[in-house]
């Protein structure tokens, strides 16, 4: 029966955390031989790869599960966006401190965008 249920829930999830999600593998090989930069309110750890992916580090620190699961969503949506323009970088995001907005994060990825590309 859990077999089933994890199914399900896998079929249910957006396309996009499907596709570009890290894998645990790629996830600690990326954060070992990244690059960081720190752009904005975020520490980014990026590194070339052909397909780009995005990891995040948000500790229970960063506030409630909520609070966590709303600065994913966010990064989420941004770099989607990042990638619809152009990207080959695979990206793990680290907030740097508590409680970033919206636009906070939009300028915090358009920095590290504009210093990677330059």
């Amino acid at each position: 029966m859990p077999e089933e249920e994890e199914r399900d829930v896998k079929r249910s999830l957006p396309d996009f955390l499907l596709e570009n999600s890290i894998t645990s593998k790629d996830f600690y090989r990326i954060l070992k031989t990244s690059k960081s930069l720190v752009a904005g309110d975020l520490l980014f750890r990026y590194l070339k790869h052909p397909k780009p992916l995005l990891g995040m580090i948000v500790s229970r620190s960063y506030g409630k599960s909520h609070e966590r699961n709303l600065f994913k969503r966010r990064c989420r949506s941004i770099f989607t966006d990042l990638i619809k323009i152009q990207s080959d970088f695979s990206v793990i995001v680290k907030p740097l401190h508590k409680k970033i907005s919206n636009k906070q994060i939009q300028t915090s990825f358009d920095l590290f965008q504009k210093r990677i590309h330059v």
